[in-house]
Protein backbone atom coordinates (compact mmCIF):
# COMPACT_ATOMS: atom_id res chain seq x y z
CA UNK A 1 0.00 0.00 0.00
CA UNK A 2 1.40 3.38 -0.94
CA UNK A 3 1.55 6.36 1.39
CA UNK A 4 -1.03 8.16 -0.75
CA UNK A 5 -3.57 5.34 -0.29
CA UNK A 6 -3.09 4.89 3.45
CA UNK A 7 -6.08 5.74 5.60
CA UNK A 8 -5.53 9.00 7.50
CA UNK A 9 -5.36 8.88 11.29
CA UNK A 10 -8.87 9.66 12.53
CA UNK A 11 -8.37 11.41 15.88
CA UNK A 12 -12.09 11.90 16.71
CA UNK A 13 -13.03 8.30 15.94
CA UNK A 14 -10.08 6.79 17.81
CA UNK A 15 -10.71 9.12 20.76
CA UNK A 16 -14.34 7.99 20.87
CA UNK A 17 -13.40 4.29 20.72
CA UNK A 18 -10.79 4.53 23.46
CA UNK A 19 -13.05 6.54 25.76
CA UNK A 20 -15.81 3.96 25.29
CA UNK A 21 -13.46 1.10 26.11
CA UNK A 22 -12.22 2.95 29.19
CA UNK A 23 -15.78 3.41 30.45
CA UNK A 24 -16.42 -0.33 30.07
CA UNK A 25 -14.15 -1.10 33.02
CA UNK A 26 -16.04 -1.99 36.17
CA UNK A 27 -15.51 0.15 39.25
CA UNK A 28 -13.48 -2.68 40.80
CA UNK A 29 -11.26 -2.93 37.71
CA UNK A 30 -10.72 0.83 37.71
CA UNK A 31 -9.75 0.82 41.39
CA UNK A 32 -7.39 -2.16 41.04
CA UNK A 33 -5.61 -0.77 38.01
CA UNK A 34 -5.42 2.75 39.43
CA UNK A 35 -3.86 1.41 42.63
CA UNK A 36 -1.25 -0.50 40.61
CA UNK A 37 -0.38 2.49 38.42
CA UNK A 38 -0.18 4.90 41.36
CA UNK A 39 2.19 2.59 43.25
CA UNK A 40 4.49 2.42 40.22
CA UNK A 41 4.57 6.22 40.01
CA UNK A 42 5.18 6.58 43.76
CA UNK A 43 8.24 4.34 43.46
CA UNK A 44 9.63 6.28 40.49
CA UNK A 45 12.57 8.68 40.58
CA UNK A 46 10.43 11.34 38.90
CA UNK A 47 8.01 11.31 41.84
CA UNK A 48 10.72 11.16 44.52
CA UNK A 49 12.62 14.10 43.04
CA UNK A 50 9.54 16.32 42.73
CA UNK A 51 8.14 18.66 45.36
CA UNK A 52 5.44 20.42 43.33
CA UNK A 53 3.27 17.93 41.46
CA UNK A 54 0.28 18.68 39.23
CA UNK A 55 -2.47 16.05 39.45
CA UNK A 56 -6.04 15.93 38.09
CA UNK A 57 -9.55 14.94 39.09
CA UNK A 58 -10.36 11.68 37.30
CA UNK A 59 -13.54 11.55 35.23
CA UNK A 60 -14.92 9.65 32.25
CA UNK A 61 -13.09 6.48 33.30
CA UNK A 62 -9.66 8.13 33.68
CA UNK A 63 -7.08 6.60 36.02
CA UNK A 64 -7.73 7.89 39.53
CA UNK A 65 -4.77 9.46 41.33
CA UNK A 66 -6.30 9.38 44.83
CA UNK A 67 -3.69 6.94 46.16
CA UNK A 68 -0.85 9.01 44.76
CA UNK A 69 -2.28 12.27 46.12
CA UNK A 70 -2.55 10.80 49.62
CA UNK A 71 1.03 9.54 49.39
CA UNK A 72 2.27 12.94 48.18
CA UNK A 73 0.60 14.72 51.11
CA UNK A 74 2.12 12.20 53.55
CA UNK A 75 5.54 12.97 52.11
CA UNK A 76 4.87 16.72 52.43
CA UNK A 77 4.87 17.25 48.70
CA UNK A 78 2.61 19.94 47.24
CA UNK A 79 -0.18 18.93 44.87
CA UNK A 80 -1.75 21.25 42.31
CA UNK A 81 -4.85 21.03 40.13
CA UNK A 82 -5.24 22.65 36.70
CA UNK A 83 -7.34 25.82 36.64
CA UNK A 84 -8.77 27.40 33.49
CA UNK A 85 -7.56 30.89 32.69
CA UNK A 86 -10.60 33.16 32.55
CA UNK A 87 -8.92 35.59 30.14
CA UNK A 88 -6.81 33.58 27.67
CA UNK A 89 -8.63 30.64 26.12
CA UNK A 90 -7.02 27.19 26.50
CA UNK A 91 -4.38 28.35 28.99
CA UNK A 92 -4.05 26.53 32.30
CA UNK A 93 -2.72 27.70 35.61
CA UNK A 94 -2.16 25.37 38.57
CA UNK A 95 -3.69 25.88 41.99
CA UNK A 96 -2.59 24.36 45.31
CA UNK A 97 -4.76 21.41 46.35
CA UNK A 98 -5.00 20.32 49.98
CA UNK A 99 -7.34 17.97 51.82
CA UNK A 100 -10.71 19.50 52.69
CA UNK A 101 -10.17 22.53 50.47
CA UNK A 102 -13.33 24.04 48.94
CA UNK A 103 -13.67 23.38 45.21
CA UNK A 104 -15.81 24.94 42.51
CA UNK A 105 -16.69 23.55 39.10
CA UNK A 106 -15.45 25.20 35.91
CA UNK A 107 -17.43 25.49 32.67
CA UNK A 108 -16.76 21.83 31.92
CA UNK A 109 -18.03 20.68 35.31
CA UNK A 110 -14.49 19.85 36.52
CA UNK A 111 -13.67 20.77 40.16
CA UNK A 112 -11.05 23.49 40.70
CA UNK A 113 -9.65 24.95 43.94
CA UNK A 114 -11.42 28.17 44.90
CA UNK A 115 -8.40 30.43 45.32
CA UNK A 116 -7.25 33.89 44.32
CA UNK A 117 -5.25 34.53 41.15
CA UNK A 118 -2.18 35.38 43.26
CA UNK A 119 -2.00 31.78 44.55
CA UNK A 120 -1.80 30.18 41.09
CA UNK A 121 1.41 28.88 39.56
CA UNK A 122 2.50 28.67 35.95
CA UNK A 123 3.49 25.28 34.57
CA UNK A 124 7.19 26.17 34.61
CA UNK A 125 7.07 26.50 38.40
CA UNK A 126 6.13 22.83 38.82
CA UNK A 127 8.45 19.82 39.02
CA UNK A 128 6.13 17.17 37.60
CA UNK A 129 2.83 17.27 35.69
CA UNK A 130 0.69 14.12 35.55
CA UNK A 131 -1.54 14.27 32.49
CA UNK A 132 -4.63 12.14 31.80
CA UNK A 133 -4.54 10.39 28.43
CA UNK A 134 -7.11 9.03 26.01
CA UNK A 135 -4.42 7.38 23.91
CA UNK A 136 -0.63 7.20 23.75
CA UNK A 137 2.32 5.69 21.93
CA UNK A 138 5.83 4.92 23.17
CA UNK A 139 7.29 7.90 21.33
CA UNK A 140 5.64 10.18 23.88
CA UNK A 141 2.72 11.25 21.68
CA UNK A 142 -0.71 11.51 23.25
CA UNK A 143 -4.37 11.85 22.43
CA UNK A 144 -6.20 14.04 24.92
CA UNK A 145 -9.81 15.15 25.09
CA UNK A 146 -9.33 17.42 22.10
CA UNK A 147 -9.33 20.84 23.75
CA UNK A 148 -5.59 21.40 23.45
CA UNK A 149 -5.25 22.92 26.93
CA UNK A 150 -2.06 21.14 27.94
CA UNK A 151 -0.45 21.62 24.51
CA UNK A 152 -1.22 25.34 24.56
CA UNK A 153 -0.03 25.77 28.15
CA UNK A 154 3.18 23.79 27.55
CA UNK A 155 3.92 25.17 24.08
CA UNK A 156 7.28 26.56 25.25
CA UNK A 157 8.46 22.97 25.79
CA UNK A 158 8.68 22.52 22.01
CA UNK A 159 11.64 24.89 21.93
CA UNK A 160 15.05 23.24 22.05
CA UNK A 161 16.32 25.55 24.79
CA UNK A 162 13.57 24.84 27.31
CA UNK A 163 14.47 24.00 30.91
CA UNK A 164 14.15 20.61 32.54
CA UNK A 165 10.99 21.53 34.46
CA UNK A 166 8.37 20.35 34.59
CA UNK A 167 8.72 16.66 33.84
CA UNK A 168 5.69 15.40 31.89
CA UNK A 169 4.17 12.00 32.66
CA UNK A 170 1.06 10.69 30.93
CA UNK A 171 -1.28 8.35 32.85
CA UNK A 172 -3.34 5.65 31.12
CA UNK A 173 -4.36 2.00 31.03
CA UNK A 174 -2.37 -0.44 28.91
CA UNK A 175 -5.17 -0.88 26.37
CA UNK A 176 -4.99 2.82 25.49
CA UNK A 177 -1.62 2.27 23.84
CA UNK A 178 -1.45 2.72 20.05
CA UNK A 179 1.32 1.73 17.67
CA UNK A 180 1.93 5.27 16.45
CA UNK A 181 0.16 8.61 16.79
CA UNK A 182 1.03 11.30 14.24
CA UNK A 183 2.76 14.23 15.94
CA UNK A 184 1.21 17.52 14.88
CA UNK A 185 3.10 20.81 14.96
CA UNK A 186 1.39 21.95 18.19
CA UNK A 187 1.81 18.67 20.11
CA UNK A 188 4.08 18.61 23.15
CA UNK A 189 5.65 15.13 23.61
CA UNK A 190 5.77 13.41 27.00
CA UNK A 191 8.87 12.20 28.79
CA UNK A 192 7.15 9.31 30.59
CA UNK A 193 4.07 7.12 30.24
CA UNK A 194 2.71 5.39 33.35
CA UNK A 195 0.34 2.45 32.81
CA UNK A 196 -0.41 -1.02 34.21
CA UNK A 197 2.75 -2.48 32.68
CA UNK A 198 5.06 0.07 34.27
CA UNK A 199 6.56 3.45 33.47
CA UNK A 200 8.05 3.95 30.04
CA UNK A 201 10.85 6.48 29.62
CA UNK A 202 10.21 7.80 26.12
CA UNK A 203 13.62 9.44 25.73
CA UNK A 204 15.55 6.34 26.76
CA UNK A 205 13.09 3.98 25.08
CA UNK A 206 12.94 1.64 28.04
CA UNK A 207 10.51 0.42 30.66
CA UNK A 208 10.97 1.28 34.34
CA UNK A 209 9.22 -1.57 36.13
Amino acid sequence: MTAASEKPFDFPQIRCQLRARRRQLTLFEQQQRAQLICQKIIRSAAFHSSRRIAVYHAGDGEVSLDTLIDSAWQRRKQCFLPVLDKIIQRRLFFAPFISGQPLRTNRYGIPEPAISAQQRLRSGQLDLILLPLVGFDLQGNRIGMGGGYYDYTLAYRRQRNHGARPQLMGIAYDFQRLEQIPRRRWDVPLQYIACDQGIYHCGRRQWIR
